[in-house]
């Protein structure tokens, strides 16, 4: 698998929206040894999770994560 430009045209994206489609992505990362990166959209927000256990050569350092922090409404 070749590494793909950032950011990544839309075209080279699969939609893994639906459980076959997201198990038959996730195989294909497993089968090519590629971190695995999910986009998904919780109400208004949209959160970005990356599975590495497809990829064991590679490591997800903590400094590159990030926690959402609440903002307080008052």
């Amino acid at each position: 698998m070749q590494p793909l430009p950032s950011p990544c045209p839309f075209g080279l994206v699969p939609d893994a929206t639906g459980v076959d489609a997201f198990n038959t992505a996730y195989r294909q990362a497993k089968q090519q040894r590629a971190v695995f990166v999910a986009v998904e959209k919780h109400g208004p927000r949209w959160t970005v999770k990356a599975d590495a256990l497809t990829a064991p050569q590679h490591v997800i350092s903590s400094g590159c994560t990030t926690q959402y922090a609440k903002r307080s409404s008052t």
